[in-house]
């Protein structure tokens, strides 16, 4: 149970243990935990109605973390103590003032404890200003986990909660009054430690041994004490002890072993952890792999930083701020034990990262931190970033192709297609993506079993299909399609997927029927023309109409590859032919002239001939128009 405050009015030597004056006075654990603190403390740092700021918060110095770094680095060149250390302290108003700093640092109970008392540094123009005193801060010593207790006279003048924890007293002012000679397990024990005390404290030096106690029950106990000497300014001499039972010591001793495989495991990770005050919104520690990550060279630098300092402004969801704002709603509002997320953060040197962040509740001191485990995936994050950009590069080629393109997974699921496969069916690819062809209601059943075993065959054997068949489309007509489907298998060599392409061929078939109408009509006036006509390629012959066949009086066909030599009378007469023909025909112009032919049986006639000559691409050779005009002759 807390012991009341002491008094000013107590028994001397209270002025010595806790200093009643208008100093602010603090009393924090290593980890930052605030034990005990006066009203002066909470006036200057503390908002109304807000939490208690501890020595180690960067909030209550002015030059933030630094503040708290050279109060440290004070202390290890003080060891363990400093006086009169001038710091610029930030009151929770905002205000600045420079102040006088006195800190111990000791270690008891297996902790580290800090004390401190601070007042205002008055500048020439500049009186303090000071809050009345409090009576209260001898109240202090009942917080800390070791005994306390001032002796003089052979007698206790004053003890703390601990002190009569550990001797099993009802309370500190019983053990008020009470001979020292309690403190010891015997008249002989008290001997020789009394003996030993004095020889130590006759050399100006502080005591520190182990003796054999006896609590008020009569058990035995051995304790640990540590003492010094004091004057008090109305009661003379005095001795100041801190004792401790040597079993507790030991399972502190136990503890802090354990903690230092904890902590070495912790700092020997190679996964990144750090530790986050919600609280305070501070991170008050983490381990090397953490450190590198942050880009610190100490850890200690990142200890007191808020989630905003080591951030950077802008995350994939929006400003940094409100992100943060949001987080700690949604943690107070839900109590979630576990927060994930991606979080972008940004090192001292202006670099940014992206984090994994995964994190997990626990309790401590009273306080609920958060123990963060961190990955980097900044580069994962670049990949996807590339990946995303080839997707939609890759999209947008196969949107621009004409034809329908499709592609599905190894579990013949769509997982995309272009512009014109939606455009072909009447659907968007978001009513597709993720579906099979057997679950696409708008085609007919017997299609969509028929599609589904083929796909399933394809991408087994990273097999090929290809064939002409028809396809149902948006218009409501059934097309002449040519249907392509190739699968293909991923680098292990499992199934990977397949890739598919429907080639609408109505506007193909159109054209070739087009063609053949055209190309039979031209038959058709081609036969039925009143002249001859042929189409000679190399002196040949290539092909001729029934009326040129005629006239010279062969059956249909005969003329068909035969050299125009025999216009003339026979083969032996087809050089001069050919000869007579360069003359007569000569492009660009055309060849008009009569010319006299002879006819399969020899007979002779008189031609008007009108000849072109043709050079295309596809056919080169000369076209004849002839008409018999021997009459005429």
């Amino acid at each position: 149970m807390r012991s009341p405050p002491v008094q000013n009015s107590g028994p001397p030597g209270a002025a010595v243990i806790g200093r009643a004056d208008a100093r602010a006075l603090l009393v924090c654990d290593g980890l930052g935990q605030v034990h005990q603190a006066n009203k002066a403390w909470s006036h200057w740092f503390a908002p109304p109605g807000g939490p208690v700021p501890s020595l180690l918060e960067a909030t209550l110095y002015a030059h933030a973390q630094d503040g708290v770094q050279q109060l440290l680095r004070a202390l290890e060149l003080g060891g363990g103590a400093v006086q009169d250390l001038q710091l610029p302290l930030r009151r929770h108003d905002g205000s600045v003032f420079m102040a006088s700093v006195q800190c111990t640092r000791l270690q008891a109970g297996g902790q580290t404890w800090y004390t401190a008392w601070i007042g205002e540094t008055a500048g020439p123009d500049d009186a303090p200003s000071r809050l009345p005193p409090w009576d209260g801060e001898p109240s202090l010593l009942h917080q800390l986990q070791v005994g306390i207790v001032l002796t003089g006279g052979g007698k206790i003048l004053r003890a703390n909660a601990k002190f009569a924890q550990i001797f099993e007293f009802a309370d500190a002012r019983a053990a008020v009054g009470r001979d020292t000679a309690c403190l010891y397990e015997d008249a002989a024990e008290a001997e020789r430690v009394g003996a030993e005390l004095a020889r130590t404290l006759a050399q100006e030096a502080n005591y520190r041994g182990t003796w054999s106690a006896r609590r008020q029950d009569g058990s035995r106990f051995m304790a640990c004490g540590r003492a010094s000497t004091v004057t008090l300014p109305d009661a003379g001499d005095a001795t100041v002890w801190i004792i401790e039972d040597e079993a507790e010591i030991r399972d502190a001793e136990e503890i802090r072993k354990e903690n230092e495989s904890y902590s070495r495991m912790f700092q020997q990770s190679h996964i990144a952890i750090s530790i986050y005050d919600p609280a305070t919104d501070c991170y008050v520690d983490c381990n090397e792999a953490a450190r590198k990550l942050y880009g610190f060279e100490r850890a200690e630098d990142l200890r007191g930083r808020t989630v905003l300092s080591i951030s950077a402004p802008m995350q994939e969801r929006g400003p940094t701020e409100k992100i943060l704002a949001a987080g700690r709603r949604n943690l107070n509002d839900t109590g979630r034990e576990s927060p994930s997320f991606e979080w972008r953060h940004r090192r001292p040197d202006g670099t940014d990262w992206m984090a994994e962040c995964r994190g997990t509740t626990f309790r401590y001191r009273g306080r609920t931190l958060i123990q963060f485990t961190l990955i980097d995936i900044t580069a994962a994050k670049e990949t996807q970033r590339q990946v995303k950009e080839m997707a939609v590069f890759l999209q947008t080629m196969i949107d621009r192709m004409p034809n329908a393109v499709f592609y599905k997974g190894p579990d013949t699921r769509l997982l995309g297609c272009n512009e014109a496969f939606e455009r072909a069916l009447g659907v968007q690819r978001a009513d597709l993506v993720g579906k099979r062809v057997d679950e696409l209601e708008q085609m007919p059943e017997a299609l969509r079993a028929q599609l589904q075993a083929e796909d399933e065959r394809v991408i087994a054997e990273a097999a090929h299909v290809q064939r002409e068949t028809t396809f149902p489309f948006a218009d409501g007509r059934t097309h002449q399609v040519l249907y392509s489907v190739s699968g293909f298998r991923q680098r292990d060599g499992s199934p990977g997927g397949l890739v598919g392409v429907i080639v609408d061929l109505e506007a193909l078939k159109a054209a070739e029927n087009a063609l053949g109408v055209a190309q039979k009509e031209q038959a058709a006036m081609f036969e039925a023309a009143g002249v001859g006509i042929a189409f000679v390629r190399d002196g040949t012959m290539a092909r001729c109409n029934r009326e040129l066949e005629s006239m010279f009086g062969y059956a249909p066909g005969e003329l068909q590859g035969r050299p125009i030599g025999i216009w003339y009378g026979g083969d032996a007469d087809h050089a001069a032919a050919r000869l007579r023909l360069r003359q007569l025909i000569g492009a660009p112009r055309d060849s008009l002239h009569d010319q006299e032919f002879v006819r399969k049986d020899g007979a002779r006639f008189w031609g008007r001939v009108t000849a072109r000559y043709i050079h295309e691409d596809t056919s080169q050779g000369s076209v004849w128009f002839m008409e018999d005009v021997t009459e005429e002759r």
